[in-house]
């Protein structure tokens, strides 16, 4: 998985609503109009786009609201075992912060970067779609140019 890179997560999203693996997550014309994922140094980030509402959570048809939520590295390498039962790497006390940042990195390259960006869907769809910040924009281009801040955004992944 990149580094501080989104993934274009929408059509994964969709395939697990249909095999009923996450239930919070809006169906219909309520649904999200993109869902981004992005692994950051402690933590993951999911960015959603919702259509119609503004900053004040008001019905407005003519606005995208983006929220972003905040996913804790160590919760994702959790979510991951639960479902793989891949050993987690041992911290000690005393590691610098270096040396654990190279032990979540490593475990994480030994996983599909799907399995792990899943992981961070359901650990926010059982979070309750809560999140850390938000905006309003006028268009989807303009939500997704905030979401991808000039570095891109990398392919859909299903």
């Amino acid at each position: 998985m990149e580094y501080a890179k989104y993934y274009d997560v929408s059509k994964l999203v969709d395939e697990m609503q249909e095999k009923e693996e996450i239930y919070s997550y809006p169906v219909g014309d309520d649904k999200f109009k993109g869902v981004y994922v992005c692994m950051d140094t402690k933590d993951f980030w999911i960015s959603r786009i919702l259509k119609g509402y503004n900053e004040k959570y008001e019905e407005n048809e003519n606005t995208y609201f983006i929220e972003r939520n905040k996913i804790s590295i160590y919760n994702v390498m959790d979510k991951l075992y639960d479902q793989f039962k891949k050993q987690l790497p041992e911290f000690k006390e005393n590691d610098l912060s270096y040396i654990c940042k190279n032990k979540v990195h490593d475990y994480f390259r030994g996983f599909k970067t799907k399995d792990i960006i899943k992981a961070v869907i359901i650990l926010d769809d059982e979070d309750g779609l809560s999140n850390w910040d938000y905006c309003e924009t006028n268009s989807l281009e303009e939500a997704i140019e905030i979401i991808d801040d000039g570095y891109g955004i990398l392919k859909n992944i299903v």
